[in-house]
């Protein structure tokens, strides 16, 4: 059997998120006083590794747990400890070319199980994207004789994503320096380190990014209220990027994969410093376009072809934008009596819905903050309550090529929280990113077979045939009913060519009548 291969694509696919468990049960150190209350939790995912096996995906990792507690004395305290997960997802490997992934927390439940213990359950989901390199071959023996097949062909166009190298950098970086302060009897009750991308642009080897690390430590200083310290870094740096595409948006992604905030001893009191490491990178997201065949014949010989249907996706929209998102809650709602501040606060945004309509898409979730607040109690000492709330959001972004069979995708990510509090509001912001793409999808009919027939030879015309295209035909399929050619009735009949939809070139019969056939 002949075979012709006519041409290579890739075709993503999209793989139903893939669920993992993982858990910890975390003995209290002896230096820490036992639990009386939970008052703040925290899970954080940071991947580790993947691994293509024979037949499914593994991916690797850690999830950091952070647990802010009251002691029996009301004293502020906090513990973090990790757990492993290893999360599989069946794939078929062949032609596999590149894997894309997002592992997040999707719930998380962590509890007191006596005074000295604490257990820690979470559920992780990712989606997962894969993308395979494919090529069309046509069987048969059309395309090794003498004679040339006349061949309609069509335009693919299909989206590409793919991930760009990372980058890791190490940072020690002080946040406060705590004049007077004796390092022992601070502690460092709450720590945290974002990374913001502020720009992104293409360089002619890479990728240029910058940004901002925002630094936050909650620190206790012996008999002191606790307190939030705050430190911005600014940064640029360049992603090596050989593959450049026209055309194509990039979506950062910046993970600290290791935090560790210290108190160290100085001369005049004590220096709190963050030691962090930031992984930057991109995931790469454009369109290519391919020729394929759509159909063949020959002029001198019936043939009898097979056709494959395929669905590609085609990238109609992506961008990264980021916004401010504010909300003014009463103070009655949320804070208990007494309450003198917030101490700090962190966003957890979830997306519930992604609504599609004609040329735009409705995100719509909520908003989950959660921290501590403080107060001074009768006796003077402070005290330390927990702080929920939930806001909802909705945001809409405009899709400038809606159309039907159009799937969209969204992720919010949420930062750089601010709370003010007065007598009876609670004035709360945070900066909400939000990553958008909405992919159309096409049905192609490719040519998958092409063999010749037994039986009649056909040769040259003696008549003249006049001929009624009927509705929808199109050159093509006259010519391939008389065996002849698409140019030779296009130049007797002074047809000019003209692009068809999907962009390739060939003649069009609109508004042609009748046609005569030499």
């Amino acid at each position: 059997m002949q075979q012709k291969k006519t041409c290579e694509f890739y075709r993503i696919e999209r793989r139903p998120e893939a669920y993992a468990e993982s858990a910890a049960d975390y003995s209290l150190p002896d230096y820490n006083s036992d639990v009386r209350k939970i008052l703040f939790t925290d899970a954080e995912v940071r991947p580790a590794s993947k691994f293509v096996g024979d037949g499914e995906l593994e991916l690797s990792g850690i999830v950091v747990y952070t647990v802010v507690y009251s002691d029996n004395e009301g004293r502020l305290e906090s513990v973090s400890f990790t757990s492993d997960y290893d999360l599989t997802s069946k794939c078929n490997t062949e032609g596999l070319e590149e894997v894309v992934f997002d592992t997040r927390v999707q719930n998380f439940a962590i509890r007191p199980i006596g005074p000295r213990r604490i257990s820690a359950r979470c559920s992780l989901a990712s989606s997962i994207t894969l993308s395979y390199k494919e090529g069309c071959e046509i069987d048969g023996d059309v395309f090794s004789g003498e004679e040339e097949p006349e061949l309609l062909r069509g335009k693919m166009n299909y989206e590409r994503e793919c991930a760009t190298q990372t980058l890791e950098r190490e940072y020690a970086e002080p946040i406060v320096r705590l004049d007077g302060a004796i390092a022992d009897e601070v502690s460092v009750i709450f720590s945290d380190a974002e990374v913001k991308i502020n720009e992104l642009s293409e360089l002619d080897d890479g990728i240029a990014v910058s940004g901002e690390i925002l630094l936050s430590a909650v620190i206790k200083s012996y008999e002191e209220p606790a307190r939030l310290y705050t430190k911005t870094l600014s940064f640029s740096e360049t992603l090596q990027n050989p593959d450049k595409k026209d055309g194509a948006v990039y979506f950062p992604t910046a993970t600290v994969t290791s935090l560790r905030v210290n108190v160290n001893a100085e001369e005049t009191g004590s220096e709190v410093v963050a030691d962090f490491i930031v992984e930057l990178g991109a995931v790469c997201k454009y369109n290519e376009s391919v020729e394929y065949v759509k159909d063949a014949y020959l002029k001198s010989r019936a043939t009898e072809n097979g056709y494959t249907k395929i669905s590609s996706g085609e990238l109609l929209y992506a961008s990264r934008e980021s916004e401010s998102f504010a909300a003014e809650l009463p103070r009655a709602d949320i804070l208990e009596d007494g309450i003198r501040e917030i101490v700090f606060l962190k966003a957890s945004p979830r997306l519930n819905s992604i609504d599609t309509g004609e040329g735009s898409m409705t995100l719509s979730g909520e908003i989950k903050y959660t921290g501590v607040a403080s107060a001074l109690s009768e006796d003077g000492e402070p005290s330390y309550s927990a702080v929920k709330f939930t806001v909802p959001y909705t945001r809409t972004v405009s899709v400038l090529k809606g159309r039907e069979n159009m799937k969209a995708d969204a992720k919010i990510k949420a930062g750089a929280v601010g709370v003010t509090v007065d007598a009876g509001t609670v004035y709360v912001s945070c900066e909400l990113e939000c990553s958008a793409t909405a992919v159309g999808y096409s049905e192609y009919t490719l040519l998958s077979s092409s063999n010749t027939c037994e039986g009649e030879k056909f040769g040259g015309r003696s008549e003249i045939v006049v001929y009624y295209p009927e509705a929808g035909e199109s050159l093509y399929s006259v010519a391939k009913k008389f065996h002849t050619s698409e140019s030779k009735i296009a130049l007797d009949n002074a047809l000019s060519a003209t692009a068809s939809a999907d962009g390739t070139e060939g003649y069009s019969l609109s508004g042609t009548e009748r046609l005569m056939i030499f």
